[in-house]
């Protein structure tokens, strides 16, 4: 589940709690212990992911993150870390989208 794709949620749960609780929200109705969350962060701190990695930990989830400039605050959070060395949000951004590329032609070939 992509938690970014409900607009109508994101938006409902910003209003009415924070935008920092957008996913974690999300995770704490839809996810179940053993399933995987994949963050994505250029900087590694944004409030919001922390958040859902906090929820994703108490539910017993596996978590995984691209990220860049150090990794940030999720880098010790996370099971496994992805950190692209650079403090600039281009290269960032494109290492980021080459793995999504890469896992989704994994995921279509199983």
């Amino acid at each position: 589940i992509a938690l970014t794709d409900n607009v109508p949620t994101l938006t409902a749960t910003a209003n009415d709690h924070d935008f920092s609780e957008v996913f974690a929200k999300q995770l704490s109705i839809h996810a179940n212990s053993g399933d995987t969350l994949l963050v994505i962060s250029g900087s590694g701190n944004s409030k919001n992911l922390i958040r859902a990695v906090d929820v994703a930990k108490q539910k017993e989830m596996r978590t995984i993150g691209f990220l860049g400039m150090g990794g940030g605050a999720l880098k010790s959070m996370l099971d496994m870390a992805v950190v692209v060395p650079s403090d600039d949000y281009q290269p960032i951004e494109d290492v980021h989208a080459v793995l999504c590329h890469l896992i989704t032609s994994y995921l279509r070939s199983r």
